[in-house]
C-alpha cells in the first residue's frame, strides 16, 4: 500500500488534484505525483474540484491549520 505523506507546518502540496480516498483509514488526496493525509474536514471541500489544480497549505494556526486553494483547470 502506498503510504499518504503528512505535510509538516508551512509545508504545500500543489497540483492536479487526481483522487480522494482513504490510506489506513485516513483521509488522502493525490495531488500531483504525491499523495497527502488530510484532515477529514477537508475532503468534502476537495471533492468539487478533482481534475483541477489545487494547492493544499498546513500552517502554524491552531484555529486553521490548512488553507486551501483552488487554481483552476
Amino acid at each position: 500500500m502506498i503510504r499518504g505523506r503528512i505535510l509538516k507546518n508551512w509545508e504545500e502540496g500543489v497540483g492536479v488534484l487526481h483522487r480522494l480516498d482513504s490510506d489506513e483509514g485516513l483521509p488522502a488526496a493525490t495531488i500531483g505525483p504525491v499523495r497527502i493525509c488530510l484532515p477529514p474536514e477537508l475532503v468534502e471541500t476537495l471533492r468539487p474540484h478533482v481534475g483541477e489544480r489545487v494547492s493544499v497549505l498546513r500552517t502554524d494556526d491552531i484555529a486553521r491549520p490548512y488553507r486551501v486553494r483552488f487554481c483552476g483547470r
